[in-house]
């Protein structure tokens, strides 16, 4: 209908090939992750989908910034394989006036200086609280009020990982150790060519 916005439903950008191919009347692809939200579009719901998963592996450039998260209308909580305090990620967004005016801005403001040191270095683990804190702009993770919850969706996000195959299971069974994501790092740095 137009002008509605639907603020409960989940998609996701593997939603878009689904979609565009039920539009055009072509057959599915088998095995595919997504699905088509027609279904959305049209004012109906969808079979459950209480979450949504992302994952990155690497940029246009072919620098690996493995990261998976696991978001709900409350929750979000992201995993980087990569953050080591050294290693920068570097792509489009970072080369670009909006990024380069918030690195500016950084040098007269605190918070915004925090903002582009996370942006630029990660740190392993984030989780934030997505219904008071739209933005994430307060990670959650050594916060001892969501331990409980932090450990759910970390155990969403490896059920996930072991459902789809994904290559950083082992990784992130072994996040605690940090041997072991160094690694996968290794490996995925072998991968894409890069030194």
């Amino acid at each position: 209908r137009p002008g509605s916005v639907n603020h409960t439903d989940f998609i996701s950008g593997i939603d878009f090939m689904p979609t565009v191919l039920e539009i055009v009347g072509l057959p599915q692809v088998e095995g595919m992750d997504g699905r088509s939200f027609i279904p959305l579009l049209q004012g109906k719901s969808q079979p459950a989908r209480d979450s949504v998963f992302t994952e990155l592996h690497q940029t246009f450039a072919k620098n690996r910034y493995p990261m998976r998260c696991v978001q709900t209308t409350r929750f979000g909580y992201i995993f980087n394989f990569w953050p080591d305090g050294q290693t920068k990620m570097t792509m489009d967004s970072t080369g670009g006036l909006t990024f380069k005016a918030m690195q500016k801005a950084a040098q007269k403001d605190r918070e915004i200086e925090s903002r582009v040191r996370l942006f630029s270095y990660r740190i392993p683990e984030e989780f934030y609280n997505l219904e008071q804190d739209p933005d994430a702009l307060k990670n959650l993770i050594h916060d001892p009020r969501f331990t409980d919850e932090i450990e759910v969706f970390r155990k969403r996000l490896e059920a996930y990982m072991a459902e789809t195959g994904d290559p950083a299971l082992e990784a992130f069974r072994h996040r605690e150790n940090p041997d072991e994501i160094a690694r996968f790092m290794q490996e995925q740095r072998k991968k894409s060519g890069k030194r």
